[in-house]
């Protein structure tokens, strides 16, 4: 269903490395230790078994950077906004965009919010720290936006909320009547950011879509995936969302470098499990800062994905 302006004009006016120590679960590891991933293997994660045949290596390594895992890993309890537009005028838009921009840094429970770009399509990469902040987001901007749209600049293509089940309920009243598709978090999802000063800096995120066949064989891939994560240290967040047979991935890394790494880390076990038809990638994006985003093309380009770039206007306001 589409968000159409008039309707979010009308609904928008009611209204975190695991628990463990660092100094027992780090494990340092000299560079030449680490094995080289093929290509092929991550391959798997955008086709059917075959579809690719490449033999260039991808190293897994390390990345340069503040470990996220000084404060341990929290559950994965917080809510996210996903919606795509498309847009006619990009001179026509700027200005609702940047209203909308600075209207949600007034928000005491916003954690990231700005807008990425491919092509004609927008999307806005924003979360916040429980379903009501999110219900409250959705009534601070929805004159702004639903001005926009009415004004035939852009039209919104989707929106989805993502979320623990007792924080998606929060949302329904306002998110329903826009049509709103709603993703449920599976609990073994975790993050290491928390409410925090607000930052220009950006970060990257990946945004891939599954569908799944068979729930029963895809488990187990899932769930390697997670444990496989929790071991990087440039991970911000990350755990699956579902809503029917769709499911999704929310994460997010600290530089493209890291964003490399997981792919190389994780491609392995997602391709095995797509190869035996427990579930298929629909799509993959990655979005993030443009020089960012050029460190990630040499793991994600055979993968296929979209790239979108950040504006640069967007905030954080988290720390890890």
């Amino acid at each position: 269903a589409g968000w159409s302006a008039g309707g979010l004009l009308r609904v928008l006016q009611v209204g975190r490395y695991n628990s463990m120590s660092a100094e027992t679960q780090r494990v340092k590891v000299k560079c030449q230790v680490w094995k080289m991933r093929s290509l092929r293997s991550l391959a798997l994660l955008v086709a059917p078994s075959c579809a690719f045949r490449m033999s260039a290596p991808l190293p897994l390594r390390k990345v340069a950077m503040a470990s996220t895992s000084a404060s341990g890993a929290a559950p994965e309890q917080f809510c996210s906004i996903v919606p795509y537009f498309t847009v006619a005028d990009w001179a026509a838009a700027e200005p609702g965009l940047a209203e909308c921009v600075a209207k949600t840094k007034t928000e005491e429970g916003c954690l990231f919010y700005g807008f990425t770009r491919s092509g004609d399509k927008l999307h806005c990469r924003e979360a916040y720290v429980d379903g009501a902040a999110t219900a409250a987001h959705l009534a601070n901007v929805g004159g702004t936006l639903g001005a926009m749209l009415e004004s035939g600049a852009a039209k919104l293509d989707s929106i989805e909320i993502h979320g623990p089940a007792e924080e998606l309920a929060k949302t329904k009243e306002a998110a329903d009547p826009l049509g709103a598709v709603y993703f449920e978090t599976d609990a073994d999802g975790f993050k290491y950011i928390r409410p925090g000063a607000e930052s220009a800096k950006g970060f990257c995120s990946i945004i891939p879509y599954f569908t799944v066949a068979d729930w029963e064989a895809a488990e187990p891939g899932l769930a390697e995936c997670v444990a496989k994560t929790k071991t990087e240290e440039g991970c911000l967040f990350y755990g699956f969302t579902r809503s029917g047979d769709k499911l999704h991935c929310r994460e997010a890394y600290v530089d493209g470098a890291a964003t490399a790494a997981h792919l190389a880390n994780v491609g392995g076990t997602l391709g095995a499990m797509l190869e035996s038809g427990a579930a298929k990638l629909d799509s993959i994006e990655i979005h993030g800062p443009a020089e960012e985003l050029a460190k990630t093309k040499e793991a994600a380009d055979p993968l296929g994905a979209v790239y979108f770039e950040t504006d640069a206007d967007g905030f954080s306001k988290f720390m890890v």
